[in-house]
Order: structure tokens, then C-alpha cells, then sequence
């Protein structure tokens, strides 16, 4: 999914280059957005949402659906949640400030809204100072665009090889390097040759881009289940004081743009390094959990890993299918 962010960009480009009255670009681009309001009658709700707030008959029935739709052999007797128990103790209720009360958990927040505000800050601000690159604007804009699916590419296929930690820091490190390079570029290159400096602003798009597509998914890992929300909520409202940044530091000038953005993506590289790996790791559920858990994250022994209990998992899977089979 976030490659259609790379061709929406490009499509925009090749849009912008028919349609020179923005005005009506503004209205041709916006209209799609009308059909979003039809989802609300097709995506279904939430099953456990619905389990949490006792409409177990609703929550079950949208469940035959998925499992029908998946084509599972199901009938509607298969499908059978139990009520919550009212007359338990209700759970604390959690606060944003609760994000920050413990050392662990306020380090991950500090350095992830650090991260999330460098992440949208350089990827808008690089979009938008995409048109000062090169001699044709629409072709430097669609390029800006293009860069970015080789690396959500590259984010599919080794998120789940060389972790959510190792890729997070490369993309960043490798972002901010080419924005700072681009500064001590000798006048006479920058003037002489637009390609080296239009190189290096698509190398930073590119490594800023795969930072952004894998900040979402290792954030929520490396929160608990019971703030989840909240700091996931914290981190994307920074994320938006990034993009209101953007555009008053594109104006300053490429020397200032590009060190401002090169120092907070290589800032937040290094910074990165002190949050655990998650990859097969077991979600913290608890505030507990994450303050006991092992530091670094690397040499963490993971279940997953463990051969008895693949083992396990593999012949109940068959037990399953043979079930589903009678």
C-alpha cells in the first residue's frame, strides 16, 4: 500500500503538467476523496470491538462473514464468543501522561516522537523543494515520487529479514548523509552539474521515505497494548507538527533546508540505536512488560525460534485443516 504514495506523487506531476490553473488541479485531485465516504457501509466494524461492548451477536456474525468470504467452511454454530464478565474489575484507564511516568517507556516515546517529526518534516519538506531541482520541475516532482517504490520495496522485502531496528537506522542514517552531503557540494558541481545535487536529494527522498513506511509498524511494536493508542496518537501528532514545519523551512534556502534536514534524519539514526529490536518478538501488553524487557532486544531469546514450539504450532495447524476437511 504505501507504494501508491510514490505513484499518487507522480501522477500529480503528470496532472500538474496538463492542467496549469491550480485551482481546478485542486479540484480534480480532491474529488476521489468523495468516495471515501461510502466506507463507512462497506468495511465492517471491529469484532472485538464489538465483543468489548457486549454485542457479542454482531461481532460474531461479521466474523462468519470473514470466514466466509475466506473462503473457510464455516457454519454460524462454529462461531461462538463468549460474553465479557461484567461483574469483573474494571481495568485502569490509562492516560496520555502515562506514556512518559516510566524510564523505558519515556526513552522509546522521546526518541519515536523525535523520529516521527524528523520522518514527515523531511519527507514533505523534500517533496516540496522537489520543483527546485533540475530544469524541469514536473520531471524532478514525478522523479521525487518515483524513488519512493524502490524503497517501500525494499521495506516489504527485508522488514522481516533484517529487522524493524536495522532498517529504521539505515534508511535515516542513509537519508540524512545525502541531505548533508548535498551542502558541502563545491559551488562549481551545483552549478555546473544539476544531476550529482538532484542525485543526492532522491537518494535523501528515498531513504526518508522507507524510514516513514517503517516507523508505523515498529512504533506499535515497541509500545504496550494498554497505551498503544495514545502514543501512537502522541507520535502522529508530531509527525503533523513536522509537515506544518516543512514548508517555512523549504524558503530558507537549499544549504540551510538541506542541513536542517540532513541533522535531524542523522540525529534520529543514531538515536534509534537505543530501542530494541522487535522483529518475533512478543508484543508488550503492560507497562510491566516493557520495563522488564531485555535492553538492546538483539540477543533476546525469541519463542518463535524455538523449534519445540513450531513443532507445536505446525501440528495443530494440521489438526485444523483436517478438521475443516470432516
Amino acid at each position: 500500500m504505501p507504494i501508491l504514495f510514490g505513484l499518487g506523487i507522480v501522477l500529480y506531476a503528470i496532472l500538474a503538467y496538463f492542467i496549469r490553473d491550480w485551482r481546478w488541479l485542486t479540484a480534480i485531485v480532491s474529488f476521489p476523496l468523495f468516495a471515501c465516504l461510502g466506507f463507512n457501509w462497506i468495511i465492517p466494524e471491529s469484532p472485538r470491538w464489538l465483543a468489548s461492548k457486549g454485542r457479542i451477536s454482531e461481532a460474531e456474525d461479521i466474523l462468519y462473514y470473514i470466514g466466509h468470504r475466506n473462503g473457510k467452511p464455516l457454519t454460524k454454530a462454529q462461531v461462538s464468543l463468549s460474553s465479557p464478565n461484567k461483574g469483573a474489575k474494571q481495568d485502569r484507564q490509562y492516560q496520555v501522561m502515562d506514556c512518559f511516568r516510566t524510564p523505558e517507556l519515556r526513552k522509546r516515546m522521546l526518541i519515536n516522537i523525535l523520529t516521527w517529526f524528523t520522518c514527515s518534516m523531511v519527507y514533505y519538506g523534500l517533496t516540496m523543494n522537489a520543483s527546485n531541482l533540475g530544469d524541469n520541475m514536473y520531471i524532478s516532482v514525478a522523479l521525487s515520487g518515483l524513488v519512493e517504490i524502490p524503497a517501500y520495496i525494499a521495506c516489504i522485502v527485508y522488514v522481516n529479514r533484517a529487522g524493524r531496528k536495522r532498517m529504521l537506522c539505515a534508511s535515516l542514517l542513509l537519508g540524512g548523509a545525502a541531505c548533508l552531503i548535498f551542502t558541502v557540494l563545491p559551488k562549481e558541481i551545483e552549478e555546473n552539474n544539476a544531476t550529482v545535487g538532484t542525485s543526492l536529494a532522491l537518494i535523501g527522498k528515498m531513504g526518508i521515505s522507507a524510514a516513514f513506511c517503517i516507523i508505523y509498524i515498529y512504533c506499535a511494536e515497541l509500545l504496550p497494548t494498554v497505551l498503544r493508542n495514545s502514543g501512537m496518537g502522541v507520535c502522529s501528532m508530531a509527525a503533523r507538527f513536522g509537515g506544518i514545519v516543512a514548508p517555512e523551512i523549504v524558503p530558507l534556502g537549499d544549504f540551510l533546508a538541506y542541513l536542517i534536514f540532513g541533522s535531524f534524519a542523522f540525529v534520529s539514526g543514531i538515536l534509534s540505536t537505543r530501542l530494541p529490536e522487535t522483529l518475533n518478538q512478543p508484543l508488550p501488553d503492560s507497562i510491566e512488560d516493557v520495563e522488564n524487557a531485555p535492553s538492546g532486544g538483539d540477543n533476546a531469546k525469541v519463542a518463535l525460534d524455538d523449534e519445540n514450539v513450531v513443532q507445536a504450532m505446525e501440528e495443530k495447524l494440521t489438526m485444523l485443516d483436517a478438521e475443516e476437511k470432516t
